[in-house]
């Protein structure tokens, strides 16, 4: 039987037609400005390209397409997974007899001739690599992932990069968005895996409710098992649900709703409960017992990488060393009423001549002795008086422009001895708030300005990434009382790394 994309798609709804070719296209179009007709023209140009066909098909998938061209396939079970994928890249059609699309056989039959099958092993390891990690990822920024494959295949980031925005299978798989990362204020570029798309917002909530902030690194065969069976069949739990279910006609299916459960960290329960329908006779409670505790051993993204398993035992640790190391009530962890007077008085006089001096902010008329000031709106003059502080600070003293005396013109000066940078609260004691600076890994002892830090950052939440500026005053260490908060949360291992060094009362000066 003959095939080809007019034929199959050519009465298919325009929706239908373009999840493929969103999919498979380099720089396609958006929806409203091209039509079915030309999205099929457009598929069938990208596939013109002999190199395309070779770098968007595994090494097994053209082994596959060889033994088509030369009318010698016969399909064996384990080729179920690589089929599926070439139909789905509308390189072949499977119903009711496989065969190659009539638009791509000559094209295909070029690139077997030019295929380098060494190299393209080596490729699909890299390709294999990094997309098993992004499906158990679900995201991930792009230099997190360059890193990554970077430290697993002993191969510089920079080729890692290069060869990932080159590779057809990679993109096929894979889509790149920008996405805000508050802890470094800036956009930053995310991986994410295709299939996942709709689920993402979904995944960005249960990661910040449930994540560690470090996973598990499990093997790299693992990773590239992932992609080419949808699962890590390494695993003796998942490879006996595997094997379980594989007889099943809806057993791709059932794997996908799998996979997106792990996930997302699902009550495991529930879904099991609703499978009913596509395990049909499958449905007994020895299988559900054999899944649920292959899904106990399946990493997920929610969890930062980690299983349903490893995060439970980790929990159990983190509250363990918790009870072991709780915060204290703070009850003089703050400047007296007379310090905190003087310290805003400097403070907000410094800030002023920072906007004024500079114009950041021209709507801003009055800060020095301004009542109910929002502090958000000072963040940008703040920044800036930071950024150049040492200019800044000499030209305030050398002007004085609000007349202060010789011991608090000294107090601005020691100014310049302040900090403002992301930090994590770690602990919070009776007279101190103990704050981590990840680049000197140590801590600082700072006071609060006019009450303790605890009683406007919930203890329960330590500990907590900000951005603060910490500065000297008098005899203290304080923070400049404007804080932003990014919600990430910490792992055991830090936890652990943190009370060590409290216990052992070393601490930082500025």
């Amino acid at each position: 039987m003959n095939m080809n994309l007019d034929m199959y798609l050519g009465h298919a709804p325009k929706d239908f037609v373009a999840d493929y070719y969103y999919k498979i296209v380099d720089f396609s179009k958006d929806y409203e400005k091209i039509t079915k007709k030309k999205m099929i023209e457009e598929i069938k140009e990208f596939y013109s390209n002999s190199e395309i066909i070779i770098s968007i098909c595994t090494i097994k998938e053209l082994e596959i397409l060889k033994e088509m061209i030369n009318g010698k396939y016969e399909f064996v079970p384990n080729h179920y997974f690589y089929l599926c994928s070439l139909a789905d890249k509308l390189l072949i059609y499977l119903s009711p007899i496989i065969t190659i699309m009539d638009d791509f056989k000559k094209v295909i039959t070029n690139a077997l001739k030019k295929v380098d099958w060494n190299k393209k092993q080596e490729e699909d390891k890299i390709d294999a690599l990094a997309i098993g990690y992004i499906k158990v990822m679900g995201s991930i920024y792009d230099k997190v992932l360059y890193h990554f494959l970077s430290q697993m295949l002993e191969i510089s980031e920079e080729k890692i990069m290069k060869y990932l925005n080159n590779s057809e299978l990679f993109k096929y798989h894979v889509g790149l968005c920008q996405k805000y990362m508050p802890s470094l204020g800036k956009w930053v570029n995310e991986y994410y895996y295709r299939d996942y798309q709709d689920y993402l917002d979904e995944l960005d909530e249960q990661r910040k409710e449930y994540a560690k902030s470090a996973g598990k690194m499990i093997d790299l065969n693992d990773y590239i098992n992932i992609f080419f069976n949808k699962v890590n069949v390494n695993n003796p739990k998942v490879k006996k649900m595997f094997t379980e279910l594989s007889k099943n006609h809806n057993f791709p299916l059932i794997l996908d709703q799998i996979n997106l459960t792990v996930l997302l960290n699902e009550d495991y329960d529930i879904f099991l409960e609703s499978m009913k329908i596509l395990l049909e006779d499958d449905y007994t409670e020895e299988n559900l017992k054999i899944m649920k505790e292959a899904m106990d051993e399946m990493p997920s993204g929610a969890l930062n990488g980690l299983t349903h398993n490893e995060w439970e035992k980790a929990n159990d640790e983190e509250i363990e060393l918790h009870k072991k190391n709780p915060n204290e009530h703070q009850a003089n962890a703050h400047l007296n009423k007379k310090e905190c007077d003087l310290f805003y008085k400097l403070y907000m006089a410094l800030i002023e001549y920072t906007n004024n001096t500079y114009h950041i902010n021209e709507n801003i008329k009055k800060i020095y002795h301004a009542k109910n000031i929002d502090p958000q709106i000072l963040i940008n003059i703040i920044d800036y008086l930071w950024e150049n502080k040492e200019e800044i600070i000499s030209d305030f003293i050398s002007k004085n422009p609000y007349q202060f005396n010789n011991t608090e013109l000294k107090l601005i000066n020691e100014f310049k001895r302040g900090i403002r940078k992301n930090l994590i609260i770690t602990k919070y004691e009776r007279n101190y708030t103990l704050i981590y600076d990840t680049k000197k890994d140590g801590i600082y002892r700072i006071k609060g300005l006019n009450c303790n830090i605890d009683e406007i950052m919930d203890p329960d939440e330590l500990p907590m990434f900000i951005k603060t500026t910490l500065l000297p005053f008098k005899d203290h260490m304080v923070f400049d009382g404007i804080i932003t908060h990014t919600p990430i949360k910490f792992g055991l291992d830090f936890d652990k790394m943190v009370y060590e060094k409290i216990r052992k009362e070393k601490y930082l000066k500025l």
